[in-house]
């Protein structure tokens, strides 16, 4: 049975490859589960799937927490774009066998305003987009793990709102090659209500990521290859490179392919006893704004 899953993951994540993009692209709904969910995977390129550093990396990939034992408390805070915010908050804990994870997200759009068909002011409304996700992950031996996320979905904008429900599988193979990680994920599988008679599609993707940690004394340098196919969007990759200094201090970098209005990404983090603070950003070369992430860790 354990077999016949991980086939059918990899089945599903290569088919991929071969997937028409969607003619509406980017008309998809509940857009915010794309957006990096800390500063740690802001700065590696919008990825850090395998980052140690990052204590949520079961959003990104549902199999790889389980892999080094931990226990961490996490909130982060993004400056999104224009004059949103999104503001995450995570529990993690795994032993190596098994791990369990809560987050919740939130994507607030400030106050919008409200305007009759001839332009009078009629008063604000406060759109926002909600996520609560539970994840379990476990090791199916020393080589290969599996993970599962499910969640609940909310979207309010003015007087309409939808909910609906998530789901992400992945697959974290650990090859003989010292470490060296390989991981398959498809994200956002699930189901939304009407909104205003129309139902919102959820931003299907299918993701891989290959990375490789080099060991220098108590100085580690880690780097990662990403891939990603959403199914109303163009094919886009991604670079980064995480150096981590005596365990203490963190310097991150990445660069993302094919992206309309994103490139180069940058950000540190620094470690005290059991403490974490993390900044992340990401450039954007159009009209945007630029993106700031910020974060604490607490490691029991």
């Amino acid at each position: 049975m354990k077999k016949l899953f991980i086939i059918i993951i990899l089945v599903v994540c290569i088919a991929a490859v071969h997937a028409e993009v969607n003619s509406n692209s980017g008309t998809k709904g509940f857009k915010f589960l794309q957006i990096p969910v800390n500063p740690v995977s802001m700065s590696l390129a919008g990825r850090g799937v395998s980052s140690l550093s990052n204590p949520a990396s079961c959003v990104l990939q549902p199999s790889i927490a389980t892999i080094n034992s931990h226990q961490d408390l996490s909130v982060s805070h993004t400056l999104w774009l224009e004059e949103t915010s999104f503001t995450n908050i995570a529990y993690s804990n795994s032993d190596r066998v098994k791990h369990f994870g809560l987050i919740l997200r939130s994507l607030d759009y400030g106050d919008v305003e409200n305007r009759d068909d001839t332009g009078a002011l009629l008063g604000y409304y406060n759109p926002l987009d909600m996520n609560l996700m539970a994840n379990f992950g476990f090791r199916l031996n020393p080589s290969s793990y599996l993970g599962i996320n499910a969640g609940l979905l909310y979207e309010k904008l003015n007087t309409a709102s939808s909910y609906g429900f998530s789901t992400d599988l992945g697959y974290t193979y650990l090859p003989p090659i010292t470490g060296t990680m390989i991981s398959l994920a498809v994200r956002n599988l699930g189901y939304t209500a009407k909104m205003n008679e129309e139902r919102i599609d959820l931003p299907i993707s299918f993701e891989a990521d290959i990375s490789k940690d080099i060991q220098f004394e108590a100085n580690r340098l880690s780097m990662g290859l990403s891939a990603i196919q959403a199914t109303d969007e163009d094919f886009k990759g991604s670079l980064s490179a995480e150096f981590v200094f005596q365990n203490i201090l963190s310097l991150r970098t990445g660069y993302k392919f094919n992206y309309t209005a994103e490139d180069i990404t940058a950000g540190f983090g620094v470690k005290i006893k059991q403490f974490s603070v993390d900044y992340g950003w990401a450039a954007f070369n159009s009209e945007l704004n630029d993106i700031h992430s910020f974060g604490i860790t607490y490691s029991f």
